[in-house]
């Protein structure tokens, strides 16, 4: 039977349904930095990182590749808009090599909660 007062569950798999290591998706960012700066945003990795880390200390939201391109800016005859999508292409475009593995029990307690309700997942 169907919960009538709740229709549907989402999830967020990282560290929620998933492991995903820091280090994945640190190095998968670095990567991002490097294509922007390489597309002619006026930084290091390393900058970059910091800004990253104080943006989201303080604002959790809105777009951090376009935040980065305003605060450092881009090299001369570098197009802004360029430049952050080759960050957020390298990001989110990605190719995941190493197998992603679920945390125990998360696979029974979805096939569970399936029964009643409608279940979402995202990252």
């Amino acid at each position: 039977m169907k919960n009538k007062r709740f229709k549907a569950i989402i999830f967020d798999l990282d560290e929620t349904l998933f492991a995903n290591l820091p280090e994945t998706n640190s190095s998968m960012i670095k990567v991002a930095f490097t294509k922007m700066i390489s597309a002619g945003l006026k930084c290091s990795v390393e900058e970059a990182m910091e800004a990253r880390e104080a943006f989201f200390l303080c604002n959790m939201r809105g777009d951090f590749y376009a935040h980065l391109v305003d605060h450092f800016g881009a090299k001369k005859g570098r197009d802004r808009e360029e430049i952050i999508a080759a960050g957020k292409t390298a990001f989110y475009e990605r190719k995941i090599s190493n197998k992603l593995s679920a945390f125990v029990g998360a696979k029974e307690l979805l096939a569970s909660l399936s029964t009643e309700f409608e279940i979402f997942l995202v990252t």
